[in-house]
């Protein structure tokens, strides 16, 4: 087996802590803007990922399927409050609020 010669390495990274990211933050992009979760984007999130027909999207998380509001908003609460986790609210990009002027939220990410 032939050798080669190893990779120069470059110079040694300062271990300082990484700038918490806000959750005032607002991400905007062609499809979609993430913008930090809060308490009035729970009950239009609900209507996307609730239900037999959405089960499907909680296969791998470790929270859900969600059957009733009550507990969603529950779960949901404690991720907003969460100090270990920032979770942001993905709306579509250029759509309009809704009628009851919240976010047109699609989903969520941590």
């Amino acid at each position: 087996m032939a050798s080669r010669p190893s990779n120069p390495l470059g110079a040694i990274v300062e271990r300082e802590s990484a700038t918490r990211p806000s959750r005032d933050a607002k991400l905007s992009g062609h499809y979609v803007t993430l913008v930090g979760l809060s308490s009035e984007h729970i009950e239009p999130l609900y209507a996307h990922v609730s239900g037999d027909e959405n089960a499907h999207l909680w296969d791998y998380l470790f929270d859900g399927p969600f059957t009733d509001l009550t507990t969603f908003r529950i779960v949901m609460e404690a991720k907003i409050s969460s100090q270990d986790i920032i979770t942001y609210a993905l709306i579509p990009t250029g759509q309009p609020r809704t009628a009851d002027n919240t976010n047109n939220v699609m989903g969520c990410a941590s």
